[in-house]
């Protein structure tokens, strides 16, 4: 789990975070939202990046399209701990009453 202490802004920008920013200007869900969040995540799987399932009080990301960067520290256990030592980014890509997709990698 992550205090939202050690939760970063999102400001690196590349490739990823112009598909986040098109996933996030969408008013409601359209066909549009799901072909630009179909595309984010076929990025993210290019880029390297994993897919989990969370909770989102777990990750402090609660809707589609949210993003945040943590720095995995080296005791990390769970889905993140190949990224123990490193700056990543986590995103959330799909939404559930109790559980979120989430898909992290290095930035």
């Amino acid at each position: 789990m992550f205090d939202k202490s050690q939760q970063l802004m999102d400001d690196v920008k590349d490739d990823i975070k112009v598909l986040i920013e098109n996933l996030n200007s969408r008013g409601t869900w359209t066909e549009r939202a799901e072909r630009d969040r179909q595309a984010l995540i076929k990025h993210l799987k290019a880029a390297g990046y994993i897919e989990f399932e969370g909770g989102p009080y777990r990750y402090n990301l609660f809707t589609v399209g949210e993003s945040c960067l943590y720095d995995v520290p080296l005791n990390r256990r769970g889905h993140l701990a190949v990224f123990r030592g490193k700056r990543i980014r986590v995103v959330c890509l799909r939404s559930g009453k109790f559980k979120r997709l989430f898909m992290a990698g290095i930035v």
